[in-house]
């Protein structure tokens, strides 16, 4: 059973009239990656830099490996925390070479050890050790940024939007290279970002932040299926609203009856369910719901298409590779799997 590396129990930070942190509790276990998920100023980087000794949280606890770091009585000084930092584009020192900055936080000892060199062969950047941060490409210094972190073997590493300055097609590649190297090493991490796509593909957990609260933590899965509100469901994904009511363990709806992840306790209550696009199949099947074609976008790697249905409006579906309807066909369409229940009222 893996061990929890990080607790932070009702962490608050209040800047002015700002609350940037109210009451942030969350557990990282050993070798996991934390994704703390939101928009831009909902407190995300104030958290990782609570939990790195940058910034003094007004009130609550932050333990690593079981040890106090910070809580009323405690303080430990970030360079005693053992925690590797990666910062947004990397910030290399650009007055040393790539070995000089992944051994900047080495001891002599370590230094004169083969460590340099086994960080630069984690992140493919051998014979790069002479360069200087000029000399890279922006992915190349993410890499050695990582591997600086790394190098003193941390307790936890922390990311703060470490592939916002780099390209699409980089970030994504990236990003993959990124989860393999820390979990060939086994490093608890968490990463801040904005990006729902990063997060739902890289993190064993992702965490919310809504005006700096903490408003649901759980698989990528679950955050994805099985949203605890409206907010998140919009955030994390496009989605399909259905209203109607709880029959039992179903929702009827315009689109007839559906099973639900979970019953609320109130029976016969009024409710809104959420789907995803993918789960909205267009089928020959003319006992299904009729919708007309409305619009296509094209992806390359699959294709949406918005349909409008008769009582519900304008709703979008997702399928694989291009699209072979036209605007204004005929379709019928089927939903497989569970809706989530989103909100109820008696």
């Amino acid at each position: 059973m893996l061990n929890t590396k990080l607790q932070v129990k009702q962490l608050s930070k209040q800047f002015g009239n700002v609350h940037a942190l109210r009451d942030i509790t969350v557990d990282v276990k050993e070798g996991d990656m934390l994704a703390v998920l939101g928009e831009s100023g909902c407190g995300k980087t104030t958290l990782l830099r609570s939990i790195a000794g940058f910034e003094d949280p007004d009130h609550g606890e932050i333990k690593i490996d079981g040890e106090v770091v910070f809580d009323a009585k405690t303080n430990v000084a970030p360079d005693k925390r053992k925690i590797g930092y990666v910062p947004q584009e990397g910030m290399l020192f650009p007055h040393l070479t790539v070995k000089q900055n992944i051994a900047f936080g080495l001891t002599r000892k370590e230094r004169k050890s083969n460590r340099v060199q086994e960080m630069l062969a984690l992140v493919n950047m051998q014979g790069y050790e002479n360069r200087m941060p000029n000399e890279l490409s922006g992915g190349q210094q993410q890499r050695i940024a990582l591997a600086r972190a790394l190098a003193p073997n941390p307790k936890l590493v922390l990311l703060d939007e470490p592939f916002s300055a780099l390209d699409a097609g980089l970030r994504t590649t990236l990003r993959a290279e990124v989860k393999r190297m820390l979990k060939r090493v086994n490093a608890t991490s968490i990463f801040v970002t904005h990006d729902q796509e990063e997060a739902l593909s890289m993190a064993d957990s992702t965490m919310i932040l809504v005006e700096g609260r903490n408003i649901q933590v759980g698989t990528p899965t679950t955050i994805y299926y099985y949203p605890n509100c409206k907010k998140i469901a919009d955030f994390v994904g496009d989605a399909v609203y259905l209203d109607g009511h709880i029959e039992g363990d179903h929702f009827k709806g315009s689109m007839g009856h559906l099973e639900i992840n979970e019953v609320p306790q109130s029976e016969g209550s009024e409710a809104k369910v959420m789907i995803r696009p993918e789960q909205l199949e267009i089928s020959n099947d003319e006992h299904g719901i009729e919708a007309t074609v409305q619009d296509t976008d094209f992806f390359g790697h699959d294709s949406l298409i918005y349909l409008d249905i008769k009582g519900i409006g304008r709703v979008k579906t997702r399928i694989l590779g291009a699209c072979q309807y036209e605007v204004g066909d005929k379709v019928h369409v089927k939903i497989n799997g569970k809706a989530q229940v989103i909100e109820t009222t008696v």
